[in-house]
């Protein structure tokens, strides 16, 4: 079939490849008929998601797979950005320069093994041992988040898409930058900016040395929740 055999090595490139396609690769992992992948940054290596094998017993509905989630890069224009492991594997630290913010500063998501069920999307941002900002959204479309994968978007922007393809429950909250902080609730009236909110919340306390835990979650209707861990700090 067409595409047999291809080789990508496109840095941070989503490959999908048809089931009737043989002996793909990318970032020189191989790639199965009906699976997909992401390139890192280099284009050396990459995140292979097998086919879904989907169905159902007794003709009941399928349990939708578990959504997995990556970070592929994190960039600013406001000067270098630092990568670095910490003491657990699944968590990599980016420091920032003091200049980023959320308008400036970008991220590309891998979201993959997704399908067409609504999902709930939820924020978590911890300072320490305290949880600064929590933003829960439902209702969101699965094709909204296929949408999203690949995609460099600023944090900014990147808030206001979760808060736009979903409702916001009501019991999201952050604390702003006031002096002591307020405690912002979203209650009976929340707002499709609330992620936003807390993401420039979270830029507008950010000093230099501290450092904030993000969490970004992802449960389908039915199914088990995906999610990612990583550290921001300047």
């Amino acid at each position: 079939a067409g595409g047999d055999e291809a080789s990508i090595t496109t840095p941070n490139t989503v490959t999908t490849v048809s089931s009737d396609v043989e002996g793909v690769t990318a970032g020189g992992e191989d790639v199965p008929a009906g699976g997909t992948a992401t390139n890192n940054s280099t284009g050396t290596d990459a995140t292979v998601t097998e086919p879904s094998t989907g169905g159902s017993t007794g003709g009941g509905p399928s349990t939708p797979p578990t959504p997995e989630i990556d970070i592929v890069t994190v960039s600013t224009t406001a000067g270098a950005v630092t990568v670095e492991p910490t003491s657990d594997p699944e968590v990599v630290k980016y420091t920032i320069p003091v200049g980023a913010d959320q308008s400036n500063t970008e991220i590309t998501v891998s979201i993959m093994n997704t399908s067409t069920v609504n999902y709930t999307a939820e924020l978590t941002i911890a300072n320490g041992g305290s949880v600064v900002a929590y933003a829960k959204s439902t209702n969101v479309d699965g094709y909204d988040l296929n949408r999203l994968n690949g995609r460099a978007v600023n944090f900014g922007d990147l808030g206001l898409i979760l808060g736009y393809i979903g409702s916001i429950d009501e019991t999201s909250y952050y604390y702003n930058n006031a002096s002591p902080p307020v405690k912002e609730v979203a209650g009976e009236n929340p707002t499709t900016g609330f992620f936003r909110d807390s993401i420039v919340a979270m830029f507008a306390r950010m000093g230099a040395g501290d450092t904030y835990t993000v969490t970004v979650k992802l449960t389908p209707v039915g199914g088990t929740a995906g999610d990612v861990v990583f550290k921001v700090t300047k």
